[in-house]
Formats: structure tokens, C-alpha cells, sequence
């Protein structure tokens, strides 16, 4: 299908089907960084272009006729470094575990023009635990799964219906414990 270069050596890497984007954990001058290369398909057709974006930032402005032929690289910043990242196969969301907490960005379709769309990730919830640095995630439809050391948390994120100025949208309101899979765990998650 394709191969492209990425900005730094790659320690974990997922395929988002939803947007077509592949996600990256990245090393580079000792630094972590997470990463997702979107519109990746077109290197494989000889473009060179390139566009290096932070999440968030005016994903329009990045746009141009050309970019049908541009991979774009949109850097997620983090106050920690990531220790894993999970894409979700129903929405396209990236949950991201960092020391002592979980961070979910939203996949946003930003619709630049009748035919052309644009993604971003909007954060969107940030779960705090407490002496708990994930080594692995999981997330599908808002049930999450989490490795740490010597333990798996399995909880089920709840939504709600809020009115915004633009309209409804959901908003994940609460987390609740899904299935208890160690009895000893207690306050995993601080609400």
C-alpha cells in the first residue's frame, strides 16, 4: 500500500481505519512524541509534500489545493511522555496512557470544502490514576482496558447528552467499573 518516512524512530505504531491515518509513538533525542501521519497513501506515488502540524491549531489553514497530494503529520502534544495509545476501530478516538493517567482525543471531520475533509483530534477527557502508569491500552465504543505492572483495569466510559452553542454533542460524563477484575484494586480511577 505504501511506505513513508516518519519523523523520528517509531516505538509503537496503529492503523486508525476511521480517517485512514496511522498513529505513532516516536523517540527521538530522547524525547517521546506521539504522532499521526494522515493522507500517508500519497508518498507512495512519488509526492514529497509535507505539511508538520500541532493538534489543534487552525487544521484549516494547513489546506491547500495541493493538499491532495501532502502527507500531513499532526503532533499531539502531552505534558508526559506517552506510554501506549489504543485507536478506536468504531470512531477513530486515540486513547493515550500516560504516568497516572489516560488521555482521550476525539477524531474531528473538518469539511474544508464540498469534497475535501480535514482531521483533527480535539482532547476530550482526561482520566487520572493514581500509581498507575499503563504499559498497554485497549478502547473500543467507550470500553477501556488498561495494563499496568501486575494488574488489568476494565471500565466503561458513560455519555451524556450536553447543549452546546453549536448544538448537542456528547460528552463522557462519568466512568464506571465494567467488569471487577482484581477485588484488591480499589480508587483506580479518581472521578
Amino acid at each position: 500500500l505504501g511506505s513513508f518516512s516518519t519523523l523520528g524512530r517509531v516505538l509503537s505504531m496503529a492503523y486508525g481505519e476511521v480517517g485512514d491515518y496511522v498513529a505513532t509513538i516516536e523517540e527521538k533525542h530522547n524525547t517521546l512524541f506521539l504522532r499521526v501521519y494522515v493522507n500517508w497513501r500519497c508518498m507512495s506515488s512519488g509526492s514529497s509534500r509535507v505539511c508538520v502540524r500541532m493538534q489543534g491549531h487552525n487544521p484549516e489553514a494547513s489546506y491547500t489545493e495541493m493538499s491532495k497530494e501532502q502527507m500531513t503529520i499532526i503532533e499531539i502534544p502531552l505534558s508526559d511522555p506517552p506510554t501506549c495509545f489504543s485507536c478506536c476501530p468504531l470512531s477513530g478516538d486515540l486513547l493515550v496512557g500516560c504516568k497516572d493517567k489516560l488521555i482521550l482525543f476525539h477524531l474531528k471531520h473538518l469539511f474544508v470544502s464540498e469534497d475535501v475533509k480535514v482531521l483533527d483530534f480535539k482532547r476530550s477527557l482526561i482520566l487520572h490514576m493514581e500509581k498507575i502508569t499503563p504499559t498497554e491500552v485497549a478502547f473500543c465504543a467507550g470500553y477501556i482496558a488498561v495494563t499496568a505492572e501486575l494488574e488489568v483495569l476494565v471500565f466503561k466510559l458513560l455519555t451524556g447528552e450536553k447543549v452546546t452553542l453549536a448544538g448537542n454533542s456528547n460528552i463522557y460524563e462519568s466512568v464506571e467499573p465494567e467488569i471487577p477484575i482484581n477485588e484488591g484494586i480499589t480508587e483506580q480511577v479518581d472521578q
